[in-house]
């Protein structure tokens, strides 16, 4: 589906899983980085995408420092890269979540995975079908 290099690294988001969900009416969560959410917008417009970050960048560097999965000068190239990738995320997605608080968090992303549910758009090829079945086989 996408992949990129990021901070040095090679990521990747296979199809396979993607289109299962799709075909399934199953929404789907893909943590993925500025880029590949862009990347998979692209390529399934009806993608939403909810850049999530903490409100403190403070916060946000002790974060990546307590993983202990950074070096060094990994942690400087994705703190040097972060203002522009959070211009992009404000600019370019759908939702902002602040991840100060884990439970609010969650609760934001149940919401937005609600309302995105019942969109129009995403229901009304369903709930016209099931009428349209209801009305040729009874009489009214």
């Amino acid at each position: 589906m996408e992949w990129a290099h990021v901070h040095g690294n090679r990521y990747g988001t296979a199809r396979g899983p993607i289109q299962a969900a799709i075909d399934d009416g199953r929404p789907m969560f893909l943590e993925i980085d500025i880029q590949g959410g862009l990347s998979v917008k692209s390529k399934l417009p009806e993608t939403v995408l909810v850049f999530v970050m903490p409100s403190d960048p403070e916060v946000w560097v002790d974060r990546l420092k307590g993983r202990g999965s950074e070096t060094q000068e990994s942690l400087k190239l994705r703190v040097k890269n972060a203002l522009d990738e959070i211009r992009t995320g404000v600019d370019e997605y759908d939702y902002l979540v602040r991840n100060d608080d884990l439970e609010d968090a969650v609760c934001e992303l149940e919401g937005i995975l609600a309302g995105e549910m019942c969109r129009i758009a995403r229901v009304s090829g369903e709930v016209t079908s099931r009428y349209e079945e209801y009305l040729k086989t009874k009489e009214v």
